[in-house]
């Protein structure tokens, strides 16, 4: 009910912000204000029991405090997590002794580089926040925090690559490693941006990644050699998983990828690399029907699908057909967000504040 509540906010928001006639210019960033803190609150007031993996968190969290600072900095009892998170946890039970304190400061810093990263990536905010919960980036934060603060860390990153202000972003990039080791991957997306201006890599770079698809297996053996780690990642667990209508939106992407890449001659660079960094997106996910947790990688790309769907709106220049585009895209999202909800551990959302 509370995933109703927040959508059924985010559009009155969105009409007390913009106005009957929606002019999204006006009052933006207090439409970004509002529905970031509606979503700060579901995030950071949550009770341990949402979320697939919020209660092994909290035990981790009580296992970090009672370890020496050698011991968390050697190693010698990770549970798992890297020594970017080990750290965060030890720090926070020394200082405060309460995960739901660390829960907070989570949603917060979460929120924050999530509003700085839609500002800076999708101009019209209703829009981009809008497919930022449809694609997932509010469900898996939820589900596996760890890792999305690492993917939210690296793509601000992006940010900074975007300004030349390239320090930030090894700052940023070598702090989402820390995290999460696996936050390697967004070097595929920094290098991607870097070679945006040569058309003939960037027209082929689609079809390299469809031989990396096909291919699949031999670099699955190879990520076995040099992150053993993960070794239970890259386990064919030899069931199918379902995918249900994300096929849809999939299929979506793939097509007008194709078509902005190869048939629209746009000389948008930037979109251009939206687009690959979506295919991307779509391809890890793929694999991860077959590959136990490969779609995870995934979700280093998964940030930028707002954008590569709000800058392919832009090239339909008759505004009627935009705003069909656009109203379809926003309410399809949004759809596709309330049923993601209805899971085991989402379903029944509950506060630690009202426990």
């Amino acid at each position: 009910m509370i995933y109703v509540a927040q959508c059924i906010l985010l559009y009155l928001t969105a009409l007390i912000c913009f106005g009957s006639k929606l002019k999204f210019d006006r009052n933006k960033n207090i439409f970004m204000l509002l529905s970031m803190l509606v979503l700060f609150f579901i995030i950071g007031f949550r009770d341990i029991s949402v979320g697939v993996d919020t209660a092994n968190y909290a035990l981790y969290f009580k296992y970090m405090g009672v370890q020496s600072w050698k011991d968390i900095l050697s190693g010698v009892d990770t549970h798992g997590l890297e020594i970017g998170y080990r750290i965060l946890f030890k720090f926070f039970h020394d200082i405060l002794g309460s995960y739901y304190v660390f829960q907070i400061f989570y949603a917060i810093i979460y929120c924050a580089l999530s509003a700085n990263f839609i500002k800076k990536t999708v101009p019209n905010y209703f829009f981009g926040f809008v497919l930022y919960l449809g694609v997932g980036m509010t469900y898996q934060a939820l589900n596996i925090q760890r890792q999305m603060l690492a993917v939210i860390v690296v793509v601000n990153g992006f940010l900074y690559l975007r300004e030349k202000k390239y320090l930030h972003t090894v700052i940023l990039f070598v702090i989402g490693i820390l995290l999460q080791n696996i936050s390697i991957v967004f070097l595929t997306a920094l290098i991607i941006y870097q070679l945006r201006d040569n058309k003939w890599i960037m027209r082929l770079m689609p079809i390299g990644i469809v031989l990396v698809a096909v291919n699949y297996r031999s670099f699955i053996q190879l990520a076995r050699v040099y992150f053993p780690r993960y070794g239970n990642y890259y386990v064919n667990q030899r069931v199918i998983q379902t995918a249900s209508g994300i096929w849809a939106i999939w299929i979506i992407i793939i097509v007008l990828s194709i078509y902005s890449l190869y048939v629209k001659k746009n000389r948008n660079e930037e979109f251009k690399v939206y687009c690959i960094l979506s295919i991307i997106y779509v391809v890890c996910n793929i694999i991860g029907l077959y590959f136990n947790y490969f779609e995870r990688l995934g979700l280093y790309f998964i940030p930028f699908v707002p954008a590569f769907f709000y800058y392919f709106g832009k090239q339909i220049l008759d505004g009627k057909y935009r705003i069909c585009y656009y109203s379809a895209a926003a309410v399809s999202f949004t759809s596709y967000y309330l049923l993601s909800t209805v899971s085991g551990t989402m379903l029944e959302y509950s506060s630690f504040l009202f426990k």
